[in-house]
């Protein structure tokens, strides 16, 4: 798989498990049935890129007030510029918008696609009793499917235990 297709997975999953009707980490609606029907109306043509917009925006916000905002420091809803422009553009690729939209119906489809991002079993171990922020790798991690996994363990971990984890990639592990 793409690594811009899995990121947009992973963002859709976690942005839609994040929100406030889901886990309550951020105070969006964006991704659920009613935020739907309140942006259809408004972006008739672009509304998958609307929900996943304003749901981006939220879990950023969300992420940026617990891991702080600085010069190579990312998480999933804060990439690097070019990574973010190819997540954009890929979102306007209607097939794979349509591939992608499932994982945002139900709380199970969202957990089931981070369980398979996060299919390492010893991985997905690592991640128990983490809380909060949590440094995963250097900024290049970005660029490589491994970290992801990693990330995609966490954020189920915090999911499925109620903990709040925010993943980050920084140069300076803690």
């Amino acid at each position: 798989m793409i690594l811009i297709d899995f990121l947009l997975g992973l963002r859709l999953a976690v942005g839609f498990l994040g929100e406030a009707r889901q886990a309550g980490w951020w105070h969006s609606t964006f991704l659920s049935p009613a935020g739907r029907s309140f942006l259809s109306y408004a972006f008739v043509k672009t509304l998958p890129l609307a929900q996943y917009s304003g749901a981006t925006a939220a879990a950023a916000r969300a992420h940026d007030e617990r891991i702080g905002v600085g010069q190579h420091v990312y998480h999933l809803f804060r990439l690097p510029e070019a990574l973010e422009q190819a997540a954009v553009r890929a979102m306007h690729n209607a097939e794979l918008v349509a591939q992608l939209m499932p994982l945002i119906a139900d709380r199970e489809a969202a957990t089931g696609y981070l369980a398979t991002a996060a299919n390492d079993v010893a991985v997905q171990q690592d991640a128990e009793g983490i809380v909060g922020p949590t440094w995963v790798a250097a900024t290049q991690g970005v660029y490589g499917s491994d970290a992801w996994g990693r990330v995609a363990a966490l954020y189920l971990y915090g999911f499925r235990s109620g903990e709040r984890v925010y993943p980050y990639f920084s140069d300076r592990s803690p």
